[in-house]
């Protein structure tokens, strides 16, 4: 048994061998795969080469030949392959694939060491490492023949091929012997628990689509119905239990004192046979309904199609933005059919990184750098400049109008010709400038600190139609203000040291627009404004009365809201400034501890199809090598 063990990792695959300077080099489209032939060869049970119909092995010091009738492809359905040799007279078909598949298609001649493996791949998944299950089966000469009739006949239709394919296989994949299981480290990048609880805690909703398996966790809701009936049951019953969790839960809050926050914290687990049935369209939106519910959700043992549908769902029904983040050719689907992509490049190949929009190198950086980071300082400075741009445009245009009232709304303008031309692009265009390059409320490492701050984002806090009324609102006190203070002034008569009075329109027009520029740069103060000083007094008097005026209301404002009544984000800064910078060690553990598992996980991943690539004698597939 031990050897068969090892020889079905050395025959059941789709790797490559090349032999280059004398040393045996192995090219898989899967570093799984490839760790598998690795560990035979370790073992003794050396792959060293293959054609189109023939494998040789090296076991134990003694070559072996084996003809290669037939490989049974992997796909996402399937979640399993295997390949059909002949040595001698004897037949044999070996098989490798996840637990559950394989369980479904064993013989029940010998269940003590089903019992036997259960254990193990419970004890494999408790370390979290990825297992598969191996079996094998010796098949009669005679039932091959008529088989291979049948395969031919399939493999050669023009309608339906596939689903014939795999009616063909499945029936030959039948009555198999187990014969052990396999487990591969699947390690975590650095700082993926972190960033997950960053995550939850900055209200972004967090669904986990993977094909490994589910596992036994407490205070979660499980769904693995074998009908549409159960599926919808079971979505019924965790939906009252919210509901009655919440209804408790306020009743517990009457006796809190009004600081105290109480928060319920779900999680849901679906299986991928449940969740062809929770998508179907009767049933859909109360899945989307339950899920909404959920803190995370975890959908296992999906296929990259199901992946694509449930991002399809939230995208459709939920007035939400979709980031998919992947690393492997089961995202590919996933990461098209989001709002926004990112590809994860690492051992699963390119094919996630060549088809999303943002390409980077660990899962932390999507979720710190660019959400929490990069992200919420592009939010916050995209609403400042919203909010400056309508209102000193407001403020500008608003002075015709009142000017038009006095000049019959004839066509003259109050301001100059080049002022106008100039006003967006040089006069006010410093404050924009700044505050694209420098504006950070609170540094970077306070941002990935508190993810709490990325919720007004969310929310739409910093720009709504609320903040766009507040906007025009001071724009209009503003022009009333740059209009009415010095025409008022001039009007009552005001002369200068050289007897000219001071009422014509192009002074009224200057004073206007010189107040105009220092108003609306000193209402978001981020540069130094250097100009140019008037030579009548009476003109400095009246643009300080103008400004001072107009600055008083905001300058208030931003006293109530920063001192009265200050933002989670207000007081997070004034921690930064009493405390200064933070110290990067507090930002990511240093040390990741895993939560054992009761179930397995399933660690075999390949294109569809990869076999006839093979087969082909093609010795150069899209592939990383793997030194042995």
């Amino acid at each position: 048994p031990v050897q068969e063990f090892f020889r079905l990792l050395a025959l059941c695959h789709t790797v490559m061998a090349e032999d280059s300077d004398g040393e045996l080099i192995y090219k898989a489209q899967s570093p799984d795969e490839a760790a598998l032939v690795e560990a035979a060869r370790n073992f003794g049970f050396v792959f060293t080469k293959r054609s189109s119909s023939m494998m040789i092995l090296e076991c134990l010091g003694t070559e072996e030949q084996y003809e290669l009738l037939c490989t049974l492809d992997f796909n996402n359905v399937r979640k399993r392959m295997s390949v059909i040799v002949r040595q001698g007279n004897e037949i044999v078909l070996y098989c490798k694939g996840a637990d559950t598949v394989i369980y479904e298609r064993l013989d029940s001649s010998n269940p003590e060491i089903q019992r036997k493996t259960t254990d193990h791949l419970n004890s494999f998944a408790g370390e979290g490492l990825r297992t598969l299950c191996l079996a094998k089966k010796v098949i009669d000469p005679k039932f091959y023949t008529e088989w291979k009739t049948r395969h031919h006949a399939a493999n050669t239709a023009s309608v339906n091929r596939d689903q014939k394919l795999d009616a063909v296989y499945e029936e030959i994949e039948q009555n198999l012997t187990l014969i052990g299981a396999t487990a591969i480290e699947d390690k975590l990048q650095d700082g993926v628990p972190e960033t997950i609880a960053n995550l939850s805690q900055a209200n972004i909703k967090i669904w986990v689509l993977t094909g490994d398996k589910q596992e036994s966790m407490d205070e979660v809701f499980i769904i693995n119905g074998s009908n549409s009936q159960s599926v919808r049951s079971s979505i019924e019953n965790f939906q009252r239990r919210i509901a009655e969790i919440k209804r408790q839960s306020r009743g517990e809050n009457i006796v809190q004192t009004p600081h105290e926050e109480q928060t319920n914290i779900f999680g849901l687990v679906i299986n991928g046979d449940s969740l062809a049935y929770a998508l179907e369209e009767d049933l859909k939106l109360e899945f989307l309904n339950l899920a909404s519910d959920c803190n995370a959700i975890i959908c296992c043992r999906v296929t990259p199609l199901q992946k694509a549908l449930v991002v399809k769902l939230v995208k459709d029904n939920k007035n939400a933005v979709t980031l998919a983040i992947g690393d492997g050719a089961n995202d590919v689907s996933m990461i098209k059919e989001a709002h926004i992509g990112i590809g994860i490049s690492g051992q699963e190949g390119m094919q996630a990184v060549m088809s999303s929009d943002y390409s980077l190198a660990q899962f932390r950086y999507p979720c710190n750098e660019f959400l929490f980071i990069h992200g919420r300082w592009d939010y916050m400075r995209m609403c400042k400049f919203l909010n400056y741009f309508f209102y000193k445009n407001f403020a500008f245009t608003l002075c015709h109008f009142w000017f038009g009232i006095f000049s019959g709304f004839s066509a003259q303008a109050i301001y100059d010709s080049w002022f106008v031309t100039l006003y967006n692009v040089v006069f006010t265009s410093l404050p924009v400038i700044g505050l694209a390059i420098l504006e950070q409320d609170v540094n970077d490492k306070y941002s990935i600190r508190f993810p709490k701050m990325y919720v007004p984002g969310q929310q739409n806090i910093l720009f709504n139609k609320k903040i766009f009324v507040i906007s025009l609102i001071q724009g209009i006190c503003t022009s009333l203000a740059l209009f009415f203070i010095p025409y008022l002034a001039f009007y009552i008569g005001a002369i200068d040291s050289n007897g000219i009075t001071l009422d014509n329109l192009e002074f009224l027009g200057t004073v206007v627009a010189f107040t105009l520029v220092i108003a609306v740069n000193l209402q978001f103060s981020y540069v130094r404004i250097h100009f140019q000083v008037f030579s009548s007094p009476y003109a400095w008097f009246v643009t300080a009365v103008a400004v001072i005026l107009i600055l008083i209301p905001n300058i208030l404002r931003e006293y109530f809201n920063t001192t009265i009544r200050p933002s989670l984000t207000e007081r997070i800064r004034w921690q930064q400034v009493k405390h200064g910078d933070i110290d990067d060690g507090s930002l990511h553990s240093a040390t990741v501890k895993r939560r054992r598992s009761t179930h397995s996980g399933f660690a075999f991943s390949q294109e569809p199809g990869i076999s006839s690539v093979v087969c082909a004698n093609n010795t150069n597939p899209s592939s990383t090598p793997v030194p042995v």
